[in-house]
C-alpha cells in the first residue's frame, strides 16, 4: 500500500468587492482561487500588472481600472 500525504487547506471568505472564481485555498498568506492565481491582489500589483498589459480590457474594467492597451 502506497501512503497518502493529506494536505488541509484554509478556506477563505467567499464575498470579494469583484468578480472572479470563489477562493481556494491560502497558502504563505496569501489567497489563491481554484485557477491557482492571486485572488486578492492589492492595487498596486493590480496597476502594475495592467501597466506591463497582463490584463485584458474585461479584467481591468471588473478592478475599476482603465486598461491603457
Amino acid at each position: 500500500m502506497s501512503s497518502c500525504t493529506n494536505l488541509s487547506f484554509t478556506p477563505a471568505a467567499k464575498n470579494w468587492s469583484y468578480g472572479g472564481s470563489t477562493p481556494a485555498y491560502s497558502y504563505g498568506g496569501y489567497t489563491y482561487n481554484s485557477s491557482g492565481y492571486l485572488a486578492n491582489p492589492s492595487r498596486d500589483a493590480q496597476i502594475r500588472a495592467r501597466d506591463a498589459g497582463a490584463l485584458t480590457n474585461y479584467e481591468a474594467r471588473q478592478m475599476g481600472l482603465t486598461n491603457r492597451r
